[in-house]
């Protein structure tokens, strides 16, 4: 509906012009931020890969979730934990 449109084109350009001087005070308070360096920024592991990593859950989550990571053939480990040769197998098959 045109009509509907226009109206609240119009109610946002009002609303914006009534809200200007506010935004404007607030944006001159604000204290810009140093950009953090590269040991500050934490680190958070996957909920999933907790999960799998730490074997918590329930014997039927624990089914579930081989389930879908069978199904979405996901690796939920890291392969070369277990296996380091499969890294020198991988090279040759990329060669």
């Amino acid at each position: 509906m045109p009509e509907l449109r226009q109206r609240d084109i119009a109610r946002g350009k009002r609303k914006q012009e009534e809200l200007a001087p506010y935004v404007e005070k607030a944006m001159a308070r604000r204290q810009a931020m140093q950009p953090m360096r590269d040991e500050e920024i934490p680190v958070f592991v996957a909920l999933g890969r907790k999960v799998a990593e730490e074997g918590t859950g329930t014997e039927r989550q624990k089914q579930n979730a081989k389930l879908w990571a069978d199904a979405a053939k996901v690796t939920l480990s890291d392969p070369l934990r277990h296996n380091p040769k499969a890294t020198v197998k991988q090279q040759e098959m990329d060669s």
